[in-house]
């Protein structure tokens, strides 16, 4: 083990970088499209010349995503990112009618396999009133949890108390307190722990171990992000147990650039993380270009 007692900052450069949307134009609820994020990322150098890197990239700058196609296409999509060894997959609500949103989770699950995993993600969008309405148009017995169905905590355990579908927290889990607040009030199975939101990699272990202690789940996540945003999800989703981790975003695929390099090994659609020290990554400084601040 290297002794890095003598270890200190000397330098640290900030990159943006526009990372275009893969799919083109993104389409969202009342007609709001946007066709790249906005990525800030971070290298530290120490006096050694050792570097770390980190990246926060926000989901565009609106609320309540939902594709505007709704149900059409929905099922197809599915059906792809199923083909392509994903066993994990997120439905994103628009919160503009129950019927439509029923709908668009009925159609999403029609072939859901054996071990598969589904999210019906409304981002704090839906009333409790609106919730009942779209879960009471379902199917009796449809495997799914519901995230963030309400913008209030009042509201959101006020449905749980109504429904049995499991219900997952994640603009409201925002750091320990909310968390333990979550394990208190017993409001919900698990979070969507999301790197950026949460603070960073060590406030993340601190919400990992109180959701773990208390029998809740996660799926290890970040708002959006590249290859170094994805390279941090691995390697923090390892260290949950296999029994409380349900999924993890895979933002690469979100984007239409490549800004590292690693080796993921994906198994029976689970990944494993580089053995390479650090993050495990090489980084392409060809994509992230000159720095927009630099500090010493």
């Amino acid at each position: 083990m290297s002794d890095t007692s003598n270890l200190t900052i000397e330098r640290i450069d900030v990159f943006q970088v526009d990372l275009p949307y893969s799919g083109g134009t993104y389409q969202l609820s009342g007609g709001r499209t946007y066709t790249s994020f906005d990525a800030t990322i971070v290298r530290i150098t120490t006096n050694t010349g050792l570097q770390g890197w980190g990246e926060s990239t926000p989901f565009g700058s609106t609320w309540v995503a939902a594709h505007a196609r709704g149900a059409r296409d929905m099922r197809r999509r599915v059906a792809e990112h199923r083909a392509s060894g994903y066993i994990g997959h997120s439905i994103k609500l628009s919160g503009d009618d129950p019927t439509t949103d029923a709908a668009r989770i009925a159609e999403s699950l029609a072939d859901r396999q054996a071990g598969e995993y589904f999210i019906v993600d409304a981002n704090g969008g839906l009333t409790v009133e609106f919730a009942m309405r779209m879960l009471r148009l379902l199917p009796r017995g449809p495997d799914f949890v519901l995230e963030a169905p309400c913008q209030t905590w009042r509201e959101c355990v006020a449905l749980r108390r109504r429904t049995d579908i499991p219900i997952i927290f994640d603009e409201l889990a925002m750091d320990e307190i909310s968390v333990t607040q979550l394990i208190a009030d017993d409001a919900g199975e698990g979070i969507g722990m999301k790197i950026s939101k949460t603070g960073g990699l060590t406030r993340c272990r601190r919400q990992r171990d109180l959701c773990l202690a208390a029998g809740l789940t996660l799926s290890v996540q970040e708002t959006t992000g590249s290859d170094i945003a994805f390279a941090a999800i691995v390697h923090m989703a390892q260290t949950v147990p296999e029994r409380s981790l349900r999924c993890i975003l895979e933002c690469r695929d979100m984007i239409a650039v490549t800004t590292a390099t690693g080796d993921f090994k994906v198994t029976g659609g689970k990944v494993k993380a580089p053995k390479a020290p650090g993050l495990g990554i090489t980084l392409d400084l060809k994509v992230l270009g000159e720095p927009v601040a630099t500090y010493t």
